[in-house]
């Protein structure tokens, strides 16, 4: 009779994935349970594994003291367990695709923000290039009202504020968007899977939604298979620190909490980012 081990591995990706290499990042490794005889290990859930290209990585291992992996299909397939809070507030429920102004306003900051800097070092360079007889454009001065403004600011400062104006009027439009959406709710869609569900295989189920509404033209699904992040404690807990000292690396302290605790992941960026 074989002791089986069921080991979770994990290489979980930071906010910023973009800048660090995956393969070079070390995988966590931790016994979630041990010493399973036969029977009962077919009683646990079933091994899987979540990869993506880059080699984040999250994986539920199954394997005995020789380190051969479980060849059988366990008996559990469903996790009975309730699902934390953070399912329950920010992943589940509906949610409106933003207004196609946010991306152009955040495609304009970049240039906006090149051109500022542009001006200020051109303005700080000017009476050198004076003294070298180069002409200068834009540093005389233009009077609105009592004070007397450079002309380059004149037209520096309406780019600037030209992103953050789409951005208002994008939010303004999604708000409203939002309150229509709450005068007339769409019922929850009835979700079934298969009952043979396979790791590795293709997910199978049916999706019933109870009713539409006139104005919808077209419906399409998008299947996304993950993880939630690992939470601030168990990332606290698995490097060795306590609550009260320096935050291990990639998390931040503690942030205030005048929502509801337990929603965020620790890192003070994406969703958790105090404006």
């Amino acid at each position: 009779m074989s002791e089986w081990a069921v080991i979770h591995r994990v290489r979980y990706p930071p906010f910023d994935d973009k800048r660090i290499k995956a393969d070079a990042a070390p995988i966590a490794e931790t016994i979630v349970k041990s010493n399973l005889d036969d029977d009962q290990v077919l009683k646990c859930l079933p091994p899987y594994k979540i990869q993506s290209d880059q080699g984040w990585l999250i994986e539920r291992v199954i394997t005995n003291q020789e380190g051969a992996d479980l060849e059988k299909m366990t008996v559990l397939r469903v996790d009975e367990r309730p699902f934390v809070e953070l399912i329950n507030q920010q992943r589940r429920g509906w949610y409106i695709l933003p207004n196609n102004l946010h991306r152009y306003a955040r495609s304009m900051i970049s240039a906006a923000v090149i051109f500022l800097l542009s001006t200020l070092v051109y303005l700080f360079l000017e009476p050198l290039l004076s003294e070298i007889g180069i002409p200068s454009f834009g540093t005389k001065s233009i009077q609105i009202g009592l004070l007397d403004y450079p002309i380059l600011s004149i037209i520096v400062v309406p780019v600037i504020m030209l992103p953050i104006g789409l951005r208002l009027v994008a939010n303004f439009v999604d708000l409203k968007r939002q309150q229509d959406f709450f005068q007339s709710p769409v019922e929850q869609p009835k979700i079934e899977f298969s009952t043979s569900i396979i790791s590795g295989q293709p997910l199978k189920g049916t999706i019933e939604i109870p009713n539409q509404l006139p104005d919808w033209k077209s419906m399409s699904v998008h299947w996304q298979v993950g993880t939630l992040p690992p939470s601030r404690s168990a990332l606290i807990d698995i490097s060795n620190s306590t609550h009260n000292s320096q935050p291990p690396p990639g998390l931040s302290t503690p942030l205030p909490h005048h929502w509801e605790a337990g929603l965020d992941d620790g890192t003070a960026g994406g969703e958790d980012a105090p404006l």
